[in-house]
């Protein structure tokens, strides 16, 4: 019984050295995953965005299914930008395009909102070619598509 009482009072738990070298480790396992984790959650960002385009394009080819809308959003030649949001806020119909906008807004009711870098550093645009086609994308200022970074694609939807 002895015996049992002096291992007893001798047992003090962890020391401070012990509690410091865990704590270093911890240390250094955060500061190696965080940046890949972080470019995980931007990689995940654009790959959103991606879809909700590829969304927002099939939304736009099924409102023009309709006669009257296909009649009075297709132009005879060239294309015609139907719709735009900057920075990547929700879309913003041009007053011409009424009936493309009310059948769009019956099949598509969630936010059409860019998330990731790529997705906000433009403007998103809907853009109608004379032979119906539909491109969806984020424009720079200049024009031309942005690149998704991480995912290493355009960010257009045709």
């Amino acid at each position: 019984m002895k015996r049992f009482k002096k291992a007893k009072k001798n047992n003090k738990g962890f020391s401070l050295v012990e509690l410091i070298v865990v704590i270093a480790i911890m240390a250094v396992l955060v500061g190696v995953l965080a940046p890949t984790l972080i470019g995980n959650i931007e990689k995940s960002r654009e790959s959103k965005d991606l879809q909700n385009l590829d969304s927002i394009r099939q939304a736009v080819v099924t409102a023009m299914s309709d006669e009257n809308v296909y009649s009075s959003t297709v132009p005879t030649t060239g294309s015609v930008t139907v719709a735009s949001g900057a920075n990547g806020a929700n879309l913003a119909f041009n007053g011409t395009y009424g009936s493309l906008s009310t059948e769009f807004g019956t099949i598509i009711t969630s936010d059409t909102k860019m998330t990731s870098k790529s997705g906000t550093s433009g403007t998103l645009e809907i853009h109608v070619l004379s032979t119906g086609a539909v491109e969806v994308g984020v424009y720079n200022a200049g024009g031309s598509t942005v690149s998704a970074a991480k995912n290493k694609v355009s960010m257009v939807s045709k």
